[in-house]
């Protein structure tokens, strides 16, 4: 696995995650930073796939729309402690910088260090 350069932020609140082309929920949002995230899912993701997603946001006060989308690339994938789970690592490709501000959010008010 590649070294990063920022650390990801655990979150306390696991955001929906969704296929932006078919609508189909993916998993949920295990952890995030400006580089990429992670996904928790029921089913293993294959790997090194372009995949545009929409995160659905909390209805907050702090956040100016309801999701943010990137597309990604998944780089690994490992169980998750619950065996019936399984964590994917994606890499930002493309993300807007408005999209990158609500990244950044999301990690300051839904994270702890874990």
């Amino acid at each position: 696995m590649e070294h990063r350069e920022q650390r990801r932020k655990n979150l306390f609140l696991y955001l929906d995650v969704f296929d932006r082309e078919t609508g189909r929920l993916l998993g949920h949002l295990g952890d995030i930073s400006d580089e990429g995230l992670m996904i928790i899912a029921d089913h293993a993701m294959p790997l090194n796939v372009l995949r545009k997603l929409r995160i659905r946001l909390p209805e907050d006060e702090d956040f100016d729309q309801d999701h943010l989308d990137a597309e990604v690339e998944t780089r690994w994938t490992a169980p998750d402690i619950n065996p019936e789970l399984h964590c994917t690592g994606c890499l930002f490709i493309e993300i807007s910088n408005a999209d990158l501000e609500r990244v950044e959010k999301v990690s300051q008010l839904l994270s702890f260090d874990g």
